[in-house]
């Protein structure tokens, strides 16, 4: 999947994979924060979900890795995830938003139904997952370290017509 600046290239998950991203990426304050909130540094962050995803993704942008998306699977739900250093969304936000749509049919459109929570102080993820298609509850379902956190889900169809 391309765009003029960003690319997303799918990549086998792996613990060589995970710990060259790991080393590679540093997040965006918000993504760091609501993973220190989970009890995870962003290295920890990034490598377990470079190492248990089904379906994984590096984005690049002009060609440096700027983020991993991709769906994990547990056996009740599968779990889409997004870290990123919070350039492209920033530099390019229509590309970021065609590549999106375009992650979403390819990969997260396999799925039945979607899961996963977001913190409340990240708003520019809500407001993407929400473009998604993801619907989010209206309580807090889950706090740690004082920090709220929303789930957010989909059943299939709802963002693929």
């Amino acid at each position: 999947m391309k765009t003029k600046n960003l690319t997303l290239v799918p990549i086998a998950p792996s613990i060589r994979t995970a710990e060259f991203i790991a080393r590679q990426l540093t997040l965006c304050p918000l993504d760091a924060e609501e993973m220190a909130a989970l009890g995870y540094t962003s290295y920890k962050a990034l490598f377990e979900c470079c190492t248990r995803a089904r379906d994984l993704y590096i984005g690049l942008l002009d060609g440096d890795i700027c983020g991993v998306c991709g769906v994990a699977e547990n056996p009740f739900v599968d779990i889409p995830f997004m870290l990123s250093d919070g350039r492209a969304r920033e530099k390019y936000p229509k590309q970021f938003l065609k590549i999106s749509r375009m992650f979403d049919k390819e990969c997260m459109g396999k799925s039945r139904y979607l899961e996963n929570y977001c913190s409340e102080h990240n708003q520019p993820s809500i407001t993407w997952l929400k473009w998604l298609g993801f619907k989010f509850d209206d309580i807090e379902c889950h706090i740690s370290n004082g920090v709220k956190f929303y789930r957010f889900w989909r059943e299939k169809n709802v963002s693929m017509g």
